[in-house]
């Protein structure tokens, strides 16, 4: 997790890819969202598959587990224009 936590660090405002095998990528997402490693069974990871997390906003959330289809879901949306106040 620590590794983990490093690169969230050293990228505040960044997507980066984190590429492992599916054991630690149970392991790592159960201790992100709070489940207990007693559950590491239910957790299903396919090979070559793709799990995002969102760990910038204070809370981690789960986006994607385990995904090998579509991934334009986890596309960054762009942020709206400021608006013009009272002009």
């Amino acid at each position: 997790m620590r590794a983990l936590e490093d690169i969230a660090a050293a990228h505040p405002r960044g997507t980066v890819a984190v590429v492992c095998h599916a054991d630690v990528v149970r392991l790592a997402l159960m201790q992100l969202i709070g489940l207990h490693i007693d559950f590491i069974e239910r957790v299903v990871v396919a090979p070559a598959s793709v799990s995002a997390v969102s760990i910038g906003h204070g809370i981690p959330r789960l986006l994607a587990l385990g995904c090998i289809g579509d991934l334009r879901h986890l596309a960054p949306r762009p942020r709206p224009a400021p608006r013009k106040v009272g002009g």
